[in-house]
């Protein structure tokens, strides 16, 4: 399942100082991706969800983080308890944002999605905010 984003930049103030980085979405596939948020199918707005991924595409790429018991904790800080899914270290990314897409590519049978890998919680953050607010370069295809 592909993004129409596929490049973009985000800014994140490291040690004082601001840093830019640019980031490219790549397909990676779903075996390898941890979803830390589970039940999405229950959560209203998934079928308007699903349909519209089907009729105009997935707008923004999933964001990763590397599948470690310290990303995980951090990622799940904000999400209500009865929607966690316990940790499972065998795959290779967490997904930071996007659970509910990526339940969506896999009842749709995809076998990769467009995605951003991000170093740690503060980047992917910053790509979260990017990518929602809109205001970002990107290449559109």
């Amino acid at each position: 399942m592909k993004s129409r984003i596929n490049k973009l930049e985000a800014h994140l103030f490291v040690n004082n100082k601001l840093e830019t980085r640019g980031f490219i979405s790549n397909y990676i596939p779903l075996s390898k991706i941890f979803c830390l948020v589970g039940k999405r199918p229950q959560i209203k707005g998934h079928r308007e969800l699903k349909y519209s991924i089907l009729s105009d595409g997935m707008d923004t790429p999933i964001i990763l983080l590397d599948n470690n018991e310290w990303n995980y904790t951090m990622s799940i800080r904000q999400v209500k308890k009865e929607w966690i899914s316990n940790y499972q270290s065998h795959y290779d990314y967490i997904a930071y944002s996007g659970n509910q897409r990526l339940e969506i590519a896999k009842e749709l049978e995809f076998s990769k999605i467009s995605c951003v890998v991000a170093e740690d919680v503060h980047w992917a953050h910053a790509i979260h905010l990017i990518l929602n607010k809109g205001s970002i370069e990107h290449t559109l295809s």
